[in-house]
C-alpha cells in the first residue's frame, strides 16, 4: 500500500527545455529538481517481463557534469515512450547546439545555414522564437 502512495506521489515532466522531478504528497515536503537540457545525456529503460505488458518500467537518466551523475525511477508510467522522447529531444539539442558554429560560417555559406533553420523549424525540431534568435545570429555576422 505505502509503495502504491509513494509512485503516485512521483511526476516527471519533460518541456522541451528541462527535466523536472517532482517527489512527495504533501506540499510542504515535496522535493523538485530541475535537469536543463544542455545538462542530460541520455536516458535508458529497463523493462521487464510484467512491466512490458502493463507498460511501466525503471528509467535512469545518466547526466553530464563532469563526472556522470544520474537519476532514476522505478516503476515509472510509460517509461519507453517518456524515455525515447527525451532521447530524441536530447539529440535534436545536440545536433542545434553545432549547427551554428561562428567561427566556421562564411558569407558565401549564409543561404545554405538559413535553409537549414527553416527546414529545422518546420520539422519541429526547434521553436520560432529559437528559429528567430539563430536567424539572427547569422546574419549578424
Amino acid at each position: 500500500m505505502l509503495k502504491l502512495v509513494y509512485l503516485s506521489s512521483v511526476t516527471w515532466i519533460f518541456n522541451g527545455n528541462e527535466l523536472w522531478v517532482v517527489r512527495g504528497i504533501f506540499p510542504w515536503n515535496k522535493t523538485q529538481i530541475q535537469i536543463p537540457i544542455f545538462d542530460l545525456y541520455d536516458s535508458i529503460v529497463y523493462s521487464n517481463f510484467l512491466g512490458h505488458y502493463l507498460n511501466f518500467g525503471h528509467i535512469r537518466i545518466r547526466r553530464t557534469e563532469g563526472v556522470t551523475s544520474q537519476i532514476q525511477e522505478t516503476y515509472l508510467a510509460k517509461a519507453v515512450i517518456f524515455s525515447e522522447t527525451l532521447n530524441l529531444y536530447i539529440q535534436e539539442y545536440k545536433k542545434n547546439r553545432n549547427l551554428i558554429n561562428v567561427n566556421q560560417i562564411q558569407k558565401s555559406d549564409l543561404g545554405i545555414e538559413l535553409q537549414r533553420l527553416v527546414d529545422l523549424r518546420d520539422r519541429g525540431a526547434i521553436t520560432g522564437e529559437e528559429f528567430e534568435k539563430l536567424k539572427k545570429r547569422l546574419i549578424d555576422l
